[in-house]
């Protein structure tokens, strides 16, 4: 490229040049990309570059060393009419080429040069900041301005009368911050600290950006016609920032201002008398408020034993918050204990419902993560007898990048939505805006907020989620020498849990019982066409009758009469004028979750499993390889097979992962690779099959979907598969879930079973018209997502 003089800087591309050139040679430099986006790293090294020009420890942070060096250097000031050296005319062309970055006005032609050029383009920064007029010269508060990514104008996601507000803090305060804070319109960690460094400024306390007691305790008590002018403005502020209007800045407590702070103070469940103390102002300006105000409520991870809740109900909590499963550490259950519902309630206290098992790292939620949480929760709620209708809260116990909440927690309450029982609501426990965010894409009814974390980004600066019921706000260790509790405030909005559910309400959902019931109706008219006929017909055989009139409507050609039994066309014919061409297609069973399945894929599946159960109960490999094929397994070859048509011109790295495919197998997203209606009804057809043999179908299925045994599906479906099957080399009943699984699955897969599997395996894919996937690419991933899968749901 030449001599570094001899760059012509005309973007931001080559100002990342220039600055790569020109320092480049310094050890302490960070190459910085010259892809002419002004982002964060290109600011960072403009940073690098004053301080490596500075001659003090370089990191790419503007902090007070880096202040203090600049204003050492230049102690009146960078200007126009500031005595330069070389080391002063390179800060010079910084300046510009930063001005550049920020699309302002800058002397290009000569960036060494502070000239007419260089003042318009810092006035106008300095304008947009709120400061007019700016004709001084560039203090290091001014420079860290210039050296960051951070917009100084009104950006899409902002709000503009933030953005005023930020103005006015900037051009009333700044001297006292020795900083300016972003004009964006987005109120943030630097706005909400600046504001309480001005509210410490006002009363006299240290000036320090923390609020502890000793700014709190330091608080003025405002009212009506306060005199405080200044802290009334401040005041004026907060209250529009959490989301309560007092009808302009003016610096008076009038009718507005009045009538703002008594709708906040209703809303934060505080006093409602219209005046700003302790505990109003600790609400506006961080997340937990004022920690040291009673509570209501609390939640803990200790059993509440006839002592403890005695404990709080004389120290006045009315609402106990506790954990339907897990443990906190290998000998001690968070879980409610046996029992331990009644101790609550006849201690004259309520309760609400915790889920958490980790939900700690970003990469404890995705669809199936959360798919997975709602069948477990469901299965504790009914467990632990929980009534219908009570929300159960779901955590997310971490802060997020809000990009994250859309990429990761909204996905895993979609999962949940999908998987938890209809007999319960879904609540959220997390911070502020994460609440807010699931609340709004409609997967959350109710949140229990963790204001407790007021360091978090997602609680700085964010308005409390409008739907919610419990506030969590201080952590109490070794509570009353007993245990250990979150104080929590509850609104009331949503009736606290007072009650044990007595009734057996999954056994009362209506569409499955007058499923079971049209199943009675169809068997008894097989008997009675079985009398007709003369046919001595056992109950194996009139349940595939009943089978063959359930999947006739669609599995009913030339290949599944080579699997299944030929359809008896009489019957059907007999059946159908009976039922008035009954819709089998509208029959359907509830999961113990958020769906249901229908009927006709369930008939097919379970006609081919009873034909070939052998009666001494033994599958032979063929038996075996027909009944995994029309099922799950030939769900799993069709999976794999659609994946491999779609990926198989993409490069390795850009191919599905096994995780990506576990969560694939379940439908999530356009990956719609194994739908939840086939995943289940697959699972199903392998535990039903041996009770058809010796049961009307009406009563397996009424053993089955209206009671519990439903909950055990996937423990039950390895293991019958494990007892019944045919199982690969090295794998007996007694070995891990997962190995059996995955064994089995690859087996399949990899066409590595038997001659007479591996010819079954190419029959079903020629049949199905499926396509012949690559299974040394993925026969291993598939395998193990759907053992992981299988086992997760156990």
């Amino acid at each position: 490229m030449g001599n570094v003089e001899e760059i012509i800087v005309r973007d931001v591309a080559d100002a990342q040049e220039w600055l790569n050139y020109k320092f480049g040679g310094n050890q302490a430099w960070v190459h910085v990309e010259p892809d002419g986006v002004a982002g964060y790293n290109t600011m960072v090294a403009f940073v690098r570059a004053l301080q490596i020009l500075l001659g003090i420890d370089v990191d790419g942070g503007f902090g007070n060393g880096t202040k203090n060096a600049f204003n050492t250097f230049f102690p009146n000031g960078l200007g126009e009419n500031t005595a330069l050296d070389s080391t002063g005319e390179t800060i010079v062309a910084l300046v510009n080429l930063a001005l550049l970055c920020r699309i302002e006005v800058s002397n290009t032609e000569n960036k060494y040069e502070f000239s007419t050029a260089t003042r318009q383009g810092i006035t106008s920064t300095m304008e947009q900041l709120g400061i007019s007029n700016f004709t001084g010269n560039l203090s290091a508060r001014e420079i860290k301005a210039l050296f960051t990514s951070d917009a100084y104008y009104l950006v899409s996601s902002g709000d503009a009368t933030t953005r005023e507000i930020q103005q006015a803090i900037n051009q009333k305060y700044s001297d006292m911050l020795n900083n300016y804070i972003a004009t964006n319109g987005i109120y943030d960690r630097n706005m909400n600290t600046a504001l309480i460094k001005m509210i410490q400024y006002e009363i006299g306390a240290d000036v320090d950006g923390g609020w502890g007691e000793g700014t709190m305790s330091s608080l003025p008590v405002l009212g009506p016609g306060s005199s405080r002018t200044n802290l009334v403005y401040i005041l004026q502020y907060l209250l529009y920032l959490n989301g309560f209007d007092p009808n302009g800045f003016d610096g008076g407590f009038g009718n507005g201002v009045t009538t703002a702070l008594k709708n906040f103070q209703s809303l934060m469940k505080l006093d409602v008398d219209g005046y700003c103390g302790r505990q109003a102002w600790s609400a506006l300006v961080v997340s937990c408020g004022d920690t040291t105000r009673s509570a209501n409520a609390c939640d803990t991870c200790f059993e509440i034993t006839p002592a403890r809740a005695q404990l709080l109900r004389n120290n006045g909590f009315e609402v106990v918050g506790r954990y339907l499963s897990g443990y906190i550490d290998e000998d001690r259950p968070k879980e409610l204990q046996p029992g331990e519902l009644n101790v609550i309630f006849d201690a004259g206290l309520k309760a609400f419902f915790i889920y958490q098992e980790n939900n700690r790292m970003i990469e404890d939620f995705n669809y199936s993560k959360g798919f997975n949480a709602g069948v477990r929760a469901g299965k504790y709620a009914r467990k632990h007898h929980i009534p219908k209708d009570t929300v159960i809260y779901f955590a997310v116990d971490l802060d997020v990048y809000e990009e994250d909440i859309y990429k990761y927690i909204v996905p895993y309450f979609l999962g949940i939505s999908d998987s938890l029982s209809h007999n319960f609501r879904i609540g959220i426990y997390g911070p502020r805006l994460v609440c807010t965010k699931v609340t709004d894409a409609n997967v959350a009814f109710s949140s229990f907020v963790a204001d407790m974390s007021s360091g978090y980004s997602c609680n700085i600066g964010q308005k409390i989620p409008k739907n919610w019921c419990y506030d969590q706000f201080k952590e109490i260790s070794n509570y009353g020498n007993e245990l250990d509790v979150d104080k929590v405030i509850y609104n009331g909005k949503i009736r606290a849990c007072d009650r044990i559910e007595t009734n057996d309400y999954e056994n009362k959902i209506g569409e499955t019982i007058d499923t079971c019931n049209r199943l009675e109706e169809i068997y008894n008219y097989c008997s009675q066409y079985c009398k007709e006929k003369g046919l001595n017909k056992s109950i194996k055989d009139k349940n595939l009758l009943v089978l063959q009139f359930l999947r006739e409507s669609i599995y009913n050609g030339v290949e599944w009469d080579l699997v299944a039994e030929k359809i008896d066309n009489d019957w059907i014919e007999y059946i159908k004028e009976k039922t008035n061409n009954l819709d089998v297609t509208s029959l359907y069973v509830h999961m113990n979750s958020r769906f249901k399945i229908g009927l006709v894929h369930l008939a097919v599946s379970l006609e081919t499993n009873i034909i070939h159960y052998p009666n001494n109960g033994t599958v032979n490999d063929i038996a075996s390889g027909i009944i995994d094929l029309a099922g799950w397994a030939g769900d799993l070859l069709q999976a794999a097979g659609i994946l491999d048509k779609r990926e198989q011109f993409l490069p390795k790295e850009d191919k599905m992962t096994e995780d990506e495919i576990y969560d694939a197998i379940n439908g999530v997203g356009k990956d719609n690779l194994f739908p939840q209606e086939d995943f289940f009804q697959d699972v199903d057809a392998i535990i039903l099959m041996r009770d058809m043999l010796e049961k009307p179908i009406y009563d397996v299925f009424r053993e089955y979907y209206l009671t519990n045994e439903q909950n055990k599906r996937f423990d039950k479906f390895v293991n019958e598969r494990a007892l019944t099957g045919y199982l690969p080399e090295g794998i007996t009943p007694t070995s891990s879930r997962y190995d059996i699984v995955y064994s089995i699955a690859y087996m399949y897969l990899s066409k590595e079973g038997t001659n007479v599997q591996n010819l079954l395996s190419t029959l079903f894919l020629f049949m199905q018209d499926a396509f012949t996937f690559d299974e040394k690419e993925y026969a291993e991933k598939f395998a193990k997502a759907y053992a992981r899968r299988i086992v997760d749901l156990i």
